[in-house]
């Protein structure tokens, strides 16, 4: 019993909660829920609160990159379809398509 509650103790405070963003939200508030959640990336949701696919701080340097404005460009826009893989496609690969 000590164990398990030593255990308990070692993982309490490791995990937070996901930071998230619905899919009409634009880039510039994306970044800024990233910046006050201390997080490289947040999860995109729809209206039922569904989490649709994750934006990252690499798509915020993209969008600006790219000179599209953050403040009027949705992740929506940004997001691509999720990819998909099974056991036999080796590691690296599922990333190119």
């Amino acid at each position: 019993m000590a164990e398990g509650v030593t255990r308990s103790r070692a993982i309490e405070g490791r995990f937070r909660p996901v930071a998230r963003v619905p899919l009409d939200a634009t880039v510039l508030q994306a970044a800024r829920t990233m910046y006050e959640c201390g997080t490289e990336a947040v999860a995109v949701t729809n209206e039922e609160g569904r989490v649709v696919g994750i934006f990252t701080a690499h798509d915020v340097i993209g969008v600006v990159g790219l000179g599209f404005g953050p403040e009027a460009t949705t992740v929506a826009q940004w997001l691509c379809s999720p990819r998909e893989c099974n056991n036999h496609v080796p590691r690296g690969e599922a990333w190119f398509g």
